[in-house]
This record gives C-alpha cells, sequence and structure tokens, in this order.
C-alpha cells in the first residue's frame, strides 16, 4: 500500500506535461496520514501554463490524508490532484471497499473551466464531428 512521498521525475503522469518547457520538471507526491485537515505544503504538485504563456508552479498538500465520513463511516481520501484518485480506488477495490457497481464521488477543478478562447456552437457541430471521426447516432 502506497504510503512513502516520493518524486515524480521521467516523463509520467502529470510531470509529462510541459516535461521539455520546465526547468526542473519533477513533481513531489507527498505520504498519506491519518489526519482531521489538509494543510498546505511547500513542494511543486503541478506546473501549467497559463492562458498567457506564464508557467505556474502550484505547491500541493503537505501530505495526502484519509478520514472517515462522520455519519456514514465510509471512507475519505485528499489529495491533491484529480490523477491520483484512481490509485485510491484501486486500493479501496482491493481492499473489499468498493465494487465494481460502486459510485464514486471525484470533486476536481480544471484550468479548461476558464472562457475558451472559441465557443462551440451548435452549427460548428458537424465540422467538427467530420474532425475527430464521430458519426451522427439516432
Amino acid at each position: 500500500m502506497y504510503q512513502a512521498p516520493f518524486y515524480l521525475r521521467g516523463r509520467v503522469g502529470n510531470n509529462a506535461f510541459f516535461f521539455d518547457h520546465r526547468q526542473n520538471p519533477q513533481l513531489y507526491i507527498p505520504d498519506i496520514l491519518a489526519s482531521s485537515r489538509p494543510e498546505l505544503g511547500s513542494e511543486i504538485a503541478f506546473e501549467t501554463f497559463d492562458e498567457h504563456g506564464i508557467l505556474k508552479s502550484c505547491a500541493g498538500l503537505k501530505h495526502f490524508f484519509r478520514t472517515v465520513h462522520s455519519q456514514t463511516e465510509k471512507p475519505i481520501i485528499i489529495v491533491d490532484n484529480h490523477n491520483h484518485a484512481f490509485y485510491f480506488w484501486h486500493e479501496a477495490r482491493e481492499q473489499g471497499l468498493i465494487s465494481d457497481a460502486s459510485t464514486l464521488v471525484h470533486i476536481d477543478a480544471h484550468k479548461d473551466a476558464r472562457v475558451p478562447e472559441k465557443w462551440l456552437f451548435i452549427e460548428d457541430s458537424h465540422d467538427l464531428q467530420s474532425e475527430v471521426g464521430f458519426k451522427n447516432i439516432k
């Protein structure tokens, strides 16, 4: 089971994004504790270029943490990057805590939620479907 902190140093996971354009392409993955509240760490957990081409280095959590819902006793894992959620879902499945038919809640924010450079209108959808190979299903 995952516990110890480590760095992603290769061209893997989120570290692959803009790998050749970052001065020190490594991302920190913290340890995990049984805790009641998150703390911001100082290590870089994610880097991306903003809409102006400026590299943004984002610190992550000091520790991921495990807790349980106070009323249902369901396990809760708090992580700082949505890519980590899949590991903990797999871990819970391996431990028999969730089954293949389980409902999982994943709360996530994306920088692509900002105003797009170009809006896609319904009249554009035919061109887009042709471009990516989608077929109309009626």
